[in-house]
């Protein structure tokens, strides 16, 4: 496990676009499979539906990124506007007699310091590190669509040798099943991600659009975007949606309605929702899950932490199709596994004594 874990962390270049195409191969094969099922190629139908899907993607990139690339420029502006609106509220905590010579002291240092300058160090930084990582990341990116549509071309053909590589009938079904397997887990798990992310969005937007924060339906796709990436998405947005409600509002609990609301619709999704949801549709243990999610957001970083749930998914279904990894999908998931002859499913009892 340890070895494996390095060669993870070493090889992330190559593995995170391997471990993404075949991922994004896998949501887009049942679509593939119709085109292909109208009289069109494989290659044609792994085409369209990678050029499809590539052009979504950029779209949604470009319709969200022009908000963030404005947020950016405008950061440090924001932040000088924002403290000024706070040091208001200073004097009114300063009528609190036990605190008093504490925020007066904290305000003395914090007026003996050159805001102006540290903030434009900052944002010299973030800036020449983006461009810095702009390069790599788009070269990735057009990596791994590349190699998607080369796993939708040779989808067929490959689960065709593997099936003639097994030596007997059982073994080739369940290789077959395998593959029919992981593509109900993952499109499953996708799907019904995408929908709660979709639904959160459009809640953040209706409670914001309430309260009257300006461009509500921008935060509601932000946040339905950003959900995809466990714990670093939601608390990007937190700290956005607060300092644009410092920025937009001039009362003390509106400037904090924002990000409040996004915080309570998060903790009920995150805590309620999506663990009752699946877990029952994906039969995966919640520990399974924090691990997955946690080792691989530490090697690939939060690119890993969205593929962590659709490879664990996998390595489940691998388990269940592979009799001497049966205990090890009982571990992550339910209690069953894929019977050695006929690679039916059953359920694994404990032993019970006369």
């Amino acid at each position: 496990m340890i070895a494996v874990a390095v060669v993870l962390y070493f090889a992330k270049s190559i593995m995170l676009p391997l471990a993404a195409a075949f991922i994004i191969s896998v949501m887009l094969a049942p679509l593939a499979g119709r085109l292909v099922k109208m009289g069109l190629s494989q290659q044609v139908a792994a085409g369209a539906v990678a050029i499809l899907a590539f052009a979504a993607i950029i779209s949604l990139i470009v319709y969200t990124g022009r908000p963030a690339i404005a947020w950016v420029e405008k950061a440090p502006d924001l932040v000088v506007e924002a403290r000024e609106k706070l040091s208001g509220i200073e004097e009114a905590v300063t009528t609190m007699k036990e605190v008093s010579s504490k925020v007066e002291d904290i305000a003395k240092v914090g007026a003996d310091e050159d805001d102006t300058e540290v903030i434009s160090i900052r944002d010299d930084k973030g800036a020449k590190g983006m461009t810095q990582a702009a390069p790599g990341a788009i070269i990735q990116f057009l990596f791994t669509w590349v190699l998607a549509f080369f796993f939708l071309s040779e989808r067929n053909e490959f689960r065709r040798k593997l099936a003639a590589a097994n030596p007997s009938l059982g073994a080739k079904r369940r290789a077959m099943r395998l593959f029919a397997n992981i593509e109900n887990r993952i499109g499953s798990y996708m799907l019904t991600m995408a929908t709660i992310n979709a639904a959160l969005g459009v809640a953040l937007a209706a409670a914001l659009w309430a309260v009257g924060m300006p461009s509500p339906h921008v935060w509601g796709l932000l946040a339905a975007m950003l959900n995809f990436i466990p714990y670093i998405g939601p608390a990007i947005l937190t700290a956005l949606l607060a300092l644009s409600g410092v920025v937009h509002y001039d009362e003390g609990l509106m400037m904090l309605a924002p990000a409040g609301i996004f915080i309570l619709l998060n903790f009920i999704e995150s805590n309620f929702v999506t663990p009752m949801i699946m877990g029952v549709k994906m039969k995966i243990t919640p520990l399974a899950i924090i691990v997955a999610v946690s080792l691989l957001t530490f090697l690939w970083g939060p690119v890993g932490g969205v593929l962590a749930i659709p490879l664990l998914l996998i390595f489940k279904a691998v388990c269940d199709a592979t009799p001497a990894l049966g205990p090890v999908g009982v571990l992550i998931g339910e209690l069953e596994r894929v019977d050695r002859g006929v690679g039916r499913r059953i359920a694994v009892r404990a032993p019970v004594r006369a």
